[in-house]
């Protein structure tokens, strides 16, 4: 699947510059609620380094661009991450796009074979394309929730939820608004 992706900067992850961003993102904040924002923030970046190395033993790259949408690249192992997102979200996210590759192709082809690998523009518009496609997605974010426990990042699960639910509600809405 080719993608045209729209970028103003990519980096690679610094934890030294996300800690930056997130002073910047946080200025509004004073006393005891920056403090708290900017250690959390602090933590999320140091989870994120350790699943980026997760992603580099299986030979993955991450991306992180402005104005991205955050996906998996099956065909060239890359995943792509909005990087105007708060650390704790680009975590989630990160998490969910490995929880894409750890399904795998057999997986994918097997169990979800009429959702993203579809190229056929009448199976697109079926239920049970949406349906394929709605289902890998919640598969996703269960092996990334899982990999997060594997790694022992610590990741508050509710926090995690709602990152979850607010990225599935798009694919309500989208499966909603098929004809």
């Amino acid at each position: 699947m080719i993608y045209n992706i729209i970028c103003i900067s990519m980096d690679i992850f610094d934890q030294k510059v996300w800690i930056e961003n997130s002073v910047k993102r946080h200025k509004s904040k004073k006393g005891k609620s920056l403090k708290i924002a900017l250690k959390k923030d602090a933590e999320d970046v140091k989870r994120l380094d350790k699943v980026i190395k997760w992603c580099e033993k299986k030979s993955i790259d991450v991306i992180f661009y402005n104005n991205t949408c955050n996906k998996y690249e099956i065909s060239d192992r890359t995943i792509f991450i909005n990087k105007k997102m708060l650390p704790g979200r680009q975590l989630h996210i990160l998490l969910h796009e490995c929880g894409h590759h750890l399904i795998g192709s057999k997986d994918h082809t097997e169990r979800y074979g009429w959702g993203y690998s579809q190229t056929n523009h009448h199976i697109k518009k079926t239920l049970r394309h949406s349906s394929d496609l709605i289902d890998e997605e919640f598969e996703a974010w269960w092996r990334g929730w899982k990999l997060g426990q594997r790694l022992k990042l610590g990741i508050d699960k509710l926090l995690f939820d709602k990152t979850k639910s607010l990225a599935l509600k798009t694919y309500f809405v989208w499966a909603a608004h098929k004809k």
